[in-house]
């Protein structure tokens, strides 16, 4: 029986400041990998990482580190090409900084039901400006991207390519854009995906045999009635 394994990562929060201690941490997690593969012929086809790659997204040197200290020594410890490491967006990969305050005012009066939601999406061209944010992020991405993409846009990404003769679809959602930046659990509740992105990425990968949602953040941040229609979907 085709088997598929998958190593799943999330929240390195890199910083340079913590250059030091985080490196224990990558070089910790490369060896377990080094020796799981040598003592239990287990070796990861993909990665997928979840979000918080960096602790502050306004610092764009961080990112760039993030991908020479860490994502590079762990695809060559596995063997593996850019093409196979897919990542979505944390809370910690928006740019406080690009918040405006007053469109903030308005989307959060404005999004507060699907059909809305829905609309804002369809017209994500127009409305790109609040989701400046997402800037950094978008650029560090962009040199991330694999191959395998099918669609890529601000607010979700979709991937569809075979192992071991098993088609595979991976969508890479956005629970982030949404995000104030903010401490403690102010975001709780008041994020979203949108239902449109969700069918939107469900076509892209309808022909896989493996279909992988990734997402950062647990359904009840999201508001009520998006966690709702995501989670339904998520199940269909």
């Amino acid at each position: 029986m085709a088997k598929v394994t998958i190593l799943h990562l999330s929240d390195l929060h890199y910083t340079s400041s913590s250059h030091a201690d985080i490196s224990i941490i990558i070089n910790a997690l490369l060896s377990d990998l080094i020796f799981l593969k040598k003592n239990n012929s287990v070796s990861p086809d993909f990665v997928i990482f979840s979000g918080d790659i960096v602790q502050n997204a306004d610092v764009m040197d961080d990112f760039e580190e993030s991908k020479t200290l860490f994502i590079d020594p762990l695809l060559n410890t596995l063997n593996l090409s850019n093409d196979l490491f897919f990542i979505s967006t944390g809370n910690h990969d928006i740019q406080k900084t690009k918040i405006n305050e007053y469109m903030e005012i308005g989307l959060e009066k404005k999004l507060t039901q699907r059909s809305d939601l829905n609309s804002f999406i369809d017209k994500i061209d127009v409305n790109k400006n609040s989701l400046d944010r997402l800037s950094n992020y978008k650029i560090f991405e962009h040199k991330l991207l694999s191959k395998y993409v099918k669609n890529s846009d601000l607010l979700y990404s979709s991937f569809y390519f075979k192992i071991n003769d098993i088609n595979i679809g991976i969508a890479c959602l956005n629970s982030s854009w949404r995000a104030s930046g903010l401490s403690d659990n102010y975001d709780h509740g008041k994020l979203l995906i949108g239902e449109r992105n969700i069918d939107k990425a469900a076509s892209d990968i309808k022909d896989a045999a493996l279909k992988l949602g990734v997402i950062h953040h647990p359904f009840e941040w999201l508001k009520p009635f998006d966690a709702q229609i995501i989670k339904m979907k998520s199940i269909c």
